[in-house]
């Protein structure tokens, strides 16, 4: 029988409302590093590619994207307030955003909001089929 050896990532993220981000990234038993991503409140993480999507409750709502290569907060995507959650669907992620009841599409080959569907009312979570 062939064993599999899988790498696991630990990622903590240590914020408030009124305090910068600072994400913690460990592995197994050790820390990998700590980026600050000048964002408070982090309400989802997704990883795509070598990348990491944080959705975050500052300001406009960035989504913070974090390039795992380097470890650093390489830019970021204002869609609006309160982005809730993030999910990857082929070369988009699809962010809800609670208070404006839409769904903000990103492309992740250029970090442009390509789209906004209009979706109802608090939309907090979402999900990805195929």
């Amino acid at each position: 029988m062939k064993k599999i050896k899988y790498t696991i990532l630990i990622i903590l993220v240590l914020c408030s409302l009124y305090t910068t981000t600072n994400t913690r990234i460990s592995s197994a038993d050790s820390l990998v590093a700590t980026i600050t991503t000048n964002a408070p409140g982090v309400q989802d993480i997704i990883v795509v590619g070598d990348k990491l999507y944080l959705a975050t409750t500052g300001g406009s709502g960035p989504v913070v994207i974090i390039d795992t290569a380097n470890n650093n907060a390489t830019s970021s995507v204002n869609i609006g307030s309160l982005p809730t959650a993030l999910v990857s669907l082929g070369d988009n992620i699809y962010v809800t955003r609670f208070s404006s009841n839409n769904i903000s599409i990103i492309d992740t080959a250029n970090s442009n909001v390509v789209s906004t569907l209009a979706v109802g009312g608090g939309t907090s979570a979402i999900t990805a089929l195929g």
